[in-house]
């Protein structure tokens, strides 16, 4: 079986977390990026869906994102509920 290298870059940090991740299940850092990669596999390869707009639809929806519609006063208090519960985004 034919072996290739790969690079990964990752700051010290992340290189630490993975480490003991590895070491948590009994893997060196090879192995346990090794399974990473091939358990991942079993959850399918994402697809990419091309969507065609006609000339109307395209302009409502750039219309939209780059001029949202104001929240109604009911969806601005759950925004600002839950940026105080949990942060902002």
């Amino acid at each position: 079986m034919a072996t290739i290298t790969v690079e990964l870059k990752l700051d010290a940090q992340q290189q630490q977390l993975l480490q003991q991740a590895a070491a948590n299940w009994g893997f060196t850092l090879q192995e346990y990026l090794q399974e990473l990669a091939l358990n991942s596999i079993d959850e399918g390869i994402p697809t990419r869906e091309k969507i065609e707009l006609d000339a109307n639809d395209a302009q409502f929806l750039n219309s939209y994102l780059n001029d949202p519609p104001v929240a109604n006063p009911t969806l601005q208090g759950a925004i600002v509920e839950h940026q105080q519960k949990y942060g902002r985004w």
